[in-house]
């Protein structure tokens, strides 16, 4: 059900701590179904002027409006400074629906609610991470938000659940919204090439050192990512000295997208030093299983409890190096011993993408929440 006047076209501003087109896809699928439920094309991101990261405007169906301030980005004068602009740009326009995705636009959004709009939290990162950024107004910030949004929406229910536990909210009706793509894309198992994608950040947090295993120089391995970092120059020097292990560089979306569904394995593991970091919800994780290519996982529970219902990849028993190990050497065994079996993981990362890990699905999770707010938003007014 959609309680929507025709006559009147839906303004929809989406407020982000970043700039947009750099990682968080999850983000343009919300803001185009939105757009749909809400029969608009009125919708603006807001975004700092993050230096390093080229606008991305000319890439999206919407208006990009990137805030250029006097302060650095993130520094305490620049919150103030950022959520003014915010303040004043959302009292100006009166948009009907404000979706924030962080604590740093959340004085504005918070300022700016009333019985007039609908909000909606798109909670992205724990609020252990945002404190990390914020200091201890983050806290009151989410529990200000949890306690006003229409609609919260979250990437991982532990983690959130893990968040109201730790401060001792209350909120029953968070949606877990996966950070899944769109449609499935595999290749088949029979033109694979054999060789295990790694594509994310090089360095110690995502036990990239694993590759470098004595007992993996017959496991081939490709790697895609930034190289920024004196980690990862010291990781990438040591690899390039193994005949296996071949560094493809820094790699846009695009890019890995074209050649992702060539592989046999792809890896998704990192260190879990916290609980942000135990119960994230990465992106690659969803990517590799749209693109048929059977992810080789550590056991973060988000990972563990898709694997687990569709046998769509395959599980390390723990974080250390000798179950990781152990899993990619059981993978590789897989392709190259057993067919059967590995054209079976392919064929579940097809039906998990099909049935739940795609974005469509998770969209329906959202739509009851949004009829019921519309229909609050009128016993309001």
């Amino acid at each position: 059900m959609i309680i929507n006047d025709a006559a009147t076209k839906r303004k929809i501003v989406f407020l982000s701590d970043l700039a947009v087109g750099y990682g968080t896809p999850q983000i343009t699928y919300l803001l185009q179904s939105l757009a749909d439920y809400y029969s608009t094309d009125d919708i603006c991101v807001i975004e700092p002027d993050q230096k390093g990261r080229k606008w991305a405007g000319d890439r999206f169906p919407f208006k990009i409006l990137r805030v250029s301030t006097v302060y650095p980005a993130y520094s305490f004068a620049f919150i103030s400074e950022y959520n003014k602009f915010i303040l004043d740009f959302l009292n100006k326009t009166k948009p009907d629906i404000v979706v924030a995705s962080h604590g740093f636009v959340l004085p504005a959004c918070l300022k700016y609610k009333s019985n007039n709009n609908i909000l909606i939290y798109y909670k992205l990162e724990s609020v252990s991470h945002q404190v990390k950024g914020l200091g201890s107004a983050a806290i009151n910030l989410n529990r200000c938000v949890l306690s006003e949004a229409d609609v919260v929406l979250v990437p991982e229910r532990l983690r959130a659940s893990a968040d109201l536990n730790m401060y001792g909210w209350k909120r029953k009706d968070l949606v877990e919204v996966y950070n899944a793509g769109q449609t499935y894309s595999g290749h088949s198992p029979n033109v694979r090439n054999g060789r295990i994608l790694y594509a994310g950040t090089i360095g110690p947090q995502t036990l990239c050192e694993i590759m470098l295993s004595d007992e993996l120089k017959h496991i081939g391995f490709d790697i895609a990512g930034s190289a920024e970092t004196d980690n990862a120059r010291a990781f990438l020097e040591q690899a390039s000295r193994r005949e296996n292990i071949r560094y493809l560089g820094f790699l846009s979306s695009d890019q890995l997208d074209s050649i992702r569904r060539r592989y046999a394995f792809s890896l998704v593991m990192w260190r879990p030093d916290d609980v942000n970091q135990l119960y994230a919800s990465p992106n690659k994780f969803f990517e590799t299983v749209a693109a048929g290519v059977p992810p080789i996982a550590a056991p973060h529970p988000q990972c563990y409890e898709i694997i687990q219902k569709y046998n769509c990849g395959l599980l390390a028993e723990d974080w250390n190096e000798a179950s990781l190990v152990e899993a990619i050497k059981s993978a590789a065994e897989v392709f190259y011993q057993n067919p059967v079996e590995y054209s079976e993981l392919v064929e579940n990362c097809q039906t998990a993408a099909d049935d739940e890990l795609n974005w469509d699905a998770q969209f329906n999770k959202i739509t009851p929440l949004l009829d019921a707010a519309a229909l609050h938003l009128r016993s309001r007014n």
